[in-house]
């Protein structure tokens, strides 16, 4: 309950454990999985049903779990295939992306442009399966979106963000757009 995990500039993670008052009781670090240089991972990892979603700047998905003082990263997935690249997309936005920790549907923001253009807000969200690992589904938008989140409950929502203030609620499991919210932007929203 007291340890934290955090991404460190050298390509791993680092996991710091925590007495009851605060006081460091261990550290360990994974093994280098990413390289900073060539395809960092984003500093907003998503919670899973056991552990967390990072993904990286070019399109790598690599779900990480602890047990103990153990860290493991399994083998990345790929987010885009060879042709998604070759046509320019990647993930972008402020809060780019969310997961439904029951059903593992993961929804993250993409838009076409150069790569590293990851505060480009996403003109279309893709949700991925990460049980199969596969793509199951996309959502265009024609205003783009910058921030996305999944309420957790057993039939969630979809609540978009877009760049000129909206919020935005669809069907988290058909895609289909619900209705409108006025008020305060999807920004300020969080799902605990």
């Amino acid at each position: 309950n007291n340890d934290f995990l955090t991404i460190c500039g050298d390509g791993t993670l680092m996991l710091v454990g925590l007495d009851d008052n605060g006081t460091e009781t261990n550290r360990v670090r994974s093994e280098k999985f990413f390289d900073v240089q060539e395809d960092p991972v984003y500093d907003r990892p998503v919670a899973s049903a056991d552990g967390w979603l990072l993904f990286s700047h070019g399109g790598k998905a690599f779900d990480v779990s602890t047990e103990g003082d153990q860290i493991r990263v399994a083998s990345p997935w790929d987010l885009l295939t060879e042709e998604e690249r070759e046509e320019g997309w990647w993930p972008g936005g402020a809060q780019l992306a969310t997961l439904h920790k029951g059903n593992g549907l993961f929804y993250i923001a993409m838009h076409q442009g150069e790569q590293y253009s990851h505060h480009e807000p996403g003109t279309e969200i893709w949700v991925f399966n990460t049980a199969t690992q596969r793509k199951i589904g996309t959502i265009e938008f024609e205003t783009p979106v910058g921030h996305v989140m999944v309420t957790q409950e057993s039939n969630p929502l979809l609540i978009i963000g877009d760049e000129e203030g909206g919020t935005h609620v669809y069907d988290a499991m058909t895609f289909r757009f619900e209705r409108t919210i006025d008020g305060p932007g999807a920004d300020l929203y969080e799902d605990f």
